[in-house]
């Protein structure tokens, strides 16, 4: 971050494949979103973790799920990165670093971070019996030392913007005080989607259109007991 912070305060870096291919979820917390005071953010980031939920959901067991993910060509050869919930935790610092803090460290938001390896179908289908949704979900909340992200494989509430999305896309909740709540939903991965934003960061690098603008601050965290939050989601065993 201390690398690239330089060349985005120049408008030099576009990012914008980086989280989310090629459906736009940092330029809306760059710009428009930046004049709501954020709540809070709930994000699905990772289509690997939400392919093998999808099979637990259906009975399968969690190794049958993930070498079916490999074949498919949706996991990795070592998947660590993806079930771990490691890749997730980098893309949430990056939304994190842009919209609440940007001290924000990667280092604390693993230290938050649960992947899926313990999930069996047993504990996907039990809150989909009640109506609810397994998801590995990213999340950023205030906390006693500040804005506070993690990642955690968690039950949604069938209300939840984001239980309410394709299962095969990924999904960004921003809730902010005077915007309300913003869902970002498209496809998360796949080889045309990253190249589109890509091309798109090159087409606007080549104008001459500077990249994201970085926050130079934090932002206020709510007051403690503010009714504008919300709970967090329900955290699977």
């Amino acid at each position: 971050w201390d690398l690239f912070l330089p060349h985005m305060r120049r408008g030099l870096l576009h990012f914008e494949a980086a989280v989310m291919a090629g459906t736009p979820v940092i330029a809306p917390l760059t710009a428009v979103l930046r004049g709501s005071e954020p709540l809070g953010l709930d994000a699905i980031l990772n289509g690997t973790c939400s392919y093998i939920i999808r099979r637990l959901a259906d009975g399968e067991g969690f190794e049958a799920a993930l070498a079916a993910a490999q074949e498919l060509g949706y996991a990795e050869a070592d998947p660590t990165f993806d079930i771990e919930g490691i890749d997730a935790a980098h893309k949430l610092t990056i939304l994190g670093r842009l919209a609440f803090d940007p001290e924000l460290e990667f280092t604390a938001v693993r230290e938050q971070t649960r992947g899926i390896t313990a999930l069996t179908p047993e504990l996907v289908r039990e809150p989909a019996a009640a109506g609810r949704r397994a998801a590995l979900v990213g999340s950023i909340r205030p906390g006693a030392q500040g804005w506070q992200a993690g990642v955690r494989p968690v039950a949604l509430p069938a209300d939840h913007p984001l239980a309410r999305i394709d299962p095969a896309h990924n999904g960004c909740l921003f809730r902010g005080r005077h915007s309300g709540d913003v869902l970002i939903s498209g496809p998360g991965a796949g080889g045309d989607e990253t190249a589109s934003a890509v091309l798109a960061d090159l087409l606007n690098a080549a104008a001459g259109r500077p990249g994201p603008a970085p926050l130079l601050r934090a932002r206020p965290l709510p007051e403690p007991g503010d009714a504008a939050m919300t709970s967090e989601p329900v955290v699977l065993a």
